[in-house]
C-alpha cells in the first residue's frame, strides 16, 4: 500500500514539473493564464528554477585548528560589570546606559566583549533607547570564532525617567495664578 501511494505521488510530481502554461485573452479582454491550451493561446516560457549550492561543512582539520587555538588561549580569571551597579538606579531621560567592566587578565588579541540586555545581544557597550523599569545585563568575552571564554554574572538595574506629568511644576503654576 505504501509503495502504491509513493508511486502515485511521484507520478503527480512528474506531471506538475512538465506542465505547460498558456496565456490568452478572454471575451472581456482580460489576460488569462491556464494549463489548458485554448484556440489562440500562446505558450509561456518559464525560466529555470533558481538553485543554491551550500558551502561544504567544516573539515576535521579546521575543527582541530580551532580547538588548538582555544587550548593556546590564556583563560580569563574574572569578568565583572562595574557600572551599572547591582540593584542600582540610573536616571536617564534618553534611556542611555554605558556599561563599564573589569576583566582579568586584559583582553587577548582578537577577543572582544559583547553585551546582552534582557537576554538579547546588543551592538555595543553603550545601550540607547531603553525604557524605564527593571533591566538585566550580562557581558561575555568572545573570540573571533564566536567562542565565549568567560561570562559575567547577571546584573539587575533600574532605569528612571523624569515624569512627563510634573506635579511640582503644576502646583507652582497654580500658586502663581492664585497670587495674581
Amino acid at each position: 500500500m505504501r509503495l502504491f501511494i509513493m508511486m502515485l505521488v511521484g507520478l503527480m510530481v512528474v506531471n506538475y514539473t512538465h506542465a505547460e502554461i498558456f496565456t490568452y485573452k478572454d471575451a472581456q479582454g482580460n489576460v488569462v493564464f491556464s494549463d489548458v491550451a485554448v484556440k489562440g493561446a500562446k505558450t509561456v516560457k518559464v525560466p529555470p528554477v533558481m538553485t543554491y549550492q551550500s558551502t561544504a561543512p567544516n573539515s576535521v582539520a579546521s575543527t582541530r585548528e580551532s580547538q588548538q587555538a582555544q587550548s593556546s588561549h590564556k583563560p580569563y580569571q574574572r569578568l565583572t560589570i562595574l557600572v551599572p551597579e547591582r540593584e542600582g538606579t540610573i536616571r536617564s531621560n534618553q534611556g542611555e546606559v554605558t556599561i563599564r567592566y573589569s576583566v582579568s587578565p586584559v583582553l587577548q588579541n582578537g577577543d572582544f566583549v559583547q553585551a546582552f540586555l534582557d537576554g538579547e545581544l546588543q551592538e555595543g557597550l553603550i545601550l540607547k533607547g531603553l525604557d524605564r523599569g527593571e533591566h538585566t545585563i550580562r557581558i561575555q568575552v568572545v573570540d573571533a570564532n564566536g567562542y565565549a571564554h568567560v561570562t559575567s554574572d547577571d546584573v539587575v538595574f533600574y532605569l528612571r525617567h523624569q515624569s512627563k506629568i510634573n506635579p511640582i511644576a503644576k502646583a507652582k503654576a497654580k500658586a502663581k495664578a492664585k497670587a495674581k
